[in-house]
């Protein structure tokens, strides 16, 4: 008889909790509280607290990591257990890579003299295969018991300029363990369609690997992703925020390091946390993605899903004995849509050839639509089989019965659907309604497909509550069972996407959804989801009161600019300037206005008024916000009796100078050192950004804009 939804994941929680009451065996040594440490030093220094477990990345691999620079010791005491193994890495990063070799060094004494059990040899310089991290590992046979001493070493040549130069990484202790230990994985497959997977009704059998999955899981048939895109739809993901509060909302704003995650809230429990990352734009340095993992990586290339698969079974293994969260992020049914055989001719008519390895947006004719689909199609099916080569991975381990599963996509994907390519720049459900499959541990619920809309901000509270945790306070989701009853009143789901100039934003329900395109186009409708699924037929938002429910609901989560707006006018001239938005703009701080002056926000929000008269060394300086954030803003205004000059216009540090007016302010990708104010002052009117939200000026190097470039993030 199957038990009410409640008492089911009640259940759920007592079998997780009854599965490790007793202290897991495996053992990280740097953050379980089963090890002592000792002698703690590098670079000829004691090792500060703060500086042990920090994350370090060394190439596309990030590990919770020990400084290691020559000369440096450290002496765990800890109990090993019978059959352990230690798993760590060693490496030199990349700054460091062309000076000399370091040697890494693993003894362990346990009441007699210490015994080296391995030691290598990092050399980037001469070796290329050394310049990432140096997998190792060390059978503790013979040194089982107690109050053991595992000693950490290296040597080399000593740079008093370099105590960063070398780094042992996540150093653990493994073990074969009889009662499987609590795992949670996450599953994402980028851009993933619901509508593309015969669970969802497609035609195309692009997927039995999730059909036969989704037979021990429950299947939600209406998940709403926060987002179109990428960064902050996996933001909201890792936070269970909207966009309005991450903030994670453009290319180049990272994820905040103030906001705790669910990586940062499963290690706090006391969790392995890793995580294997095919997208480079959720990897890219600066991001900040990486938070509360301590292993964070891409695959071997090319990042196909199969390494991406090796990578996460080759983590598991390496934390045996430990309760583990484990998150899995593929790339294949991403553009440029090329599956490796026999997945690529899968759907392709017989000697139809493939789409040129291109951007499927440079595809603007109906004709090329069924080709590109049908790559797509080969892509997910490709995808598929990997995803039940994981599964596989976890029966072999005996991980699979109690683990808590869930499969997601961040977004999904446009065809011509509604005119468009690709994704980010609308939010019709082919590119926020999201497959979600959920498999409890003991299959709990198994076969059960909720009809009531959910949301991605639920997977936070669902994976804390399935492991006997309480979610958090101030949160935006909720564990996904309470969706099992379908009573009371449906949460409203809301949704934003700012992707290079595309500016929009909604709220949607089971019955109807509300969107707003701000820019380019301008344009408010509601769709009425049951008689028009499609999202066909557009009506005025006042059209029903559910409508305008909706839009009051959107505008209301609607997000603020991660970065503000600085405008200045130097010189002895007075100005009477106009700043425009499509969407709505804030003043937040005045700078040397006298009485006469004013900033003044009209219009609906829309215009801000600006009547200034600046002085020999007294510039006048407005800041503003906007809203939702990423909306263009443009200026104009006079100087004088005269109309403003557009060269009089200029941007940050580089003075750039407009070309026209009323002149947009550019993108923040456009202009080298938009949020550097002029160097010096110049008659006229000065423009720049000001970080907020705690967002540092972004930065990437050559190699991360190239791969994003590839990707269609960047132009």
């Amino acid at each position: 008889m199957r038990l009410a939804s409640g008492a089911a994941l009640l259940a759920v929680a007592g079998i997780v909790a009854e599965g490790w009451t007793g202290r897991p065996k495996g053992i990280d040594l740097l953050r379980s509280g089963r090890a002592r440490l000792g002698d703690a030093h590098a670079a000829g220094a004691p090792t500060p607290r703060a500086a042990i477990g920090r994350p370090q990345r060394i190439r596309n691999v990030v590990h919770a990591a020990l400084p290691a620079s020559p000369p440096s010791r450290y002496n765990f005491v800890v109990d090993v257990p019978r059959g352990g193994r230690l798993a760590l890495a060693a490496g030199i990063p990349g700054r460091h890579q062309d000076g000399s070799a370091v040697e890494f060094r693993v003894s362990a004494r346990n009441g007699g003299r210490y015994q080296t059990l391995v030691s290598r040899l990092v050399d980037p310089a001469n070796r290329p295969a050394h310049r990432q991290w140096q997998p190792l590992e060390v059978d503790l046979s013979g040194h089982e018991g107690r109050n053991v001493e595992i000693l950490l070493e290296t040597t080399g040549y000593e740079d008093a300029g370099a105590p960063d130069r070398a780094f042992w990484g996540d150093p653990t202790i493994t073990v074969e363990d009889e009662v499987p230990r609590p795992l949670v994985v996450v599953y994402l497959v980028d851009t993933l369609r619901a509508d593309h997977l015969p669970l969802y009704g497609y035609s195309r059998d692009t997927a039995p690997e999730l059909s036969r999955f989704a037979k021990d899981a429950v299947v939600f048939d209406q998940a709403i992703a926060s987002s179109s895109w990428t960064k902050p739809s996996v933001a909201s993901l890792f936070t269970s925020l909207v966009p309005r509060d991450h903030g994670c909302l453009q290319f180049y704003t990272p994820l905040d390091p103030g906001l705790t995650t669910l990586a940062e809230r499963m290690r706090d429990h006391g969790y392995a946390t890793g995580a294997v990352v095919a997208n480079s734009l959720v990897l890219a340095r600066n991001m900040q993605f990486d938070q509360g993992f301590s292993y964070f990586a891409s695959p071997r290339e090319p990042h196909r899903a199969a390494n991406v698969v090796d990578d996460a079974l080759a983590f598991l293994d390496a934390r045996k004995g430990q309760p583990t969260f484990l998150y899995v992020h593929t790339m294949d049914a991403h553009t440029p849509y090329r599956p490796p055989p026999p997945f690529d001719a899968r759907f392709r008519g017989a000697g139809e050839p493939a789409v040129p390895a291109s951007e499927p947006s440079d595809y603007k004719q109906p004709r090329d639509r069924e080709r590109i689909v049908a790559q797509y199609d080969g892509a997910v099916a490709y995808g598929d089989r990997e995803f039940g080569r994981l599964l596989r991975g976890l029966r072999a381990r005996g991980l699979y019965d109690q683990a808590l599963v869930v499969f997601l996509a961040d977004h999904g994907e446009e065809f011509l659907d509604h005119d468009g390519w690709v994704h980010g720049h609308a939010l019709y459900d082919e590119l926020v309604r999201v497959p979600l499959i959920v498999k409890y541990p003991g299959r709990r619920e198994a076969g059960r497909r909720v009809a009531r809309q959910v949301q991605l901000v639920d997977v936070l509270p669902t994976v804390l509550k399935s492991q006997g945790f309480a979610p958090p306070s101030g949160i935006a989701g909720r564990a996904l069972d309470e969706s099992f009853a379908e009573r009371g009143e449906e949460r409203i789901a809301v949704f934003e996407s700012k992707y290079r100039e595309h500016v929009v934003y909604g709220a949607r329900t089971s019955e109807a959804k509300y969107v707003r395109h701000v820019y380019p186009e301008s344009a408010e409708r509601v769709f009425d989801l049951r008689g028009d699924p499609g999202e066909r037929r557009g009506e005025p938002v006042g059209a029903s009161a559910l409508g305008a429910a909706l839009k009051q609901a959107a505008e209301g989560a609607v997000s603020l600019g991660a970065f503000r707006h600085r405008v200045r006018a130097d010189g002895e001239a007075r100005y009477e300037l106009r700043l425009r938005t499509a969407g709505w703009l804030e003043v937040l701080e005045r700078t040397g206005l006298g009485s006469s002056e004013r900033a003044e926000v009209t219009e609906g929000g829309q215009v801000l008024v600006l009547s200034l008269r600046p002085g020999p060394g007294r510039p006048r300086e407005v800041e503003f916000l906007t809203r939702p954030h990423g909306v263009p803003v443009w200026i104009d205004g006079k100087k004088g009796a005269r109309k403003l000059d557009a060269p009089e216009v200029r941007v940050a540090a580089s003075g750039v100078q407009a070309k026209t007016l009323p002149f947009l302010f550019p993108e923040v990708e456009h202009v080298d050192g938009l949020f550097a104010p002029p160097t010096a002052p110049r008659e006229g009117v000065s423009m720049w950004l000001v970080p907020s939200r705690g967002h540092a000026a972004p930065s990437l190097d050559a190699q991360d804009r190239a791969v994003l470039a590839a990707l269609g993030y960047l132009k």
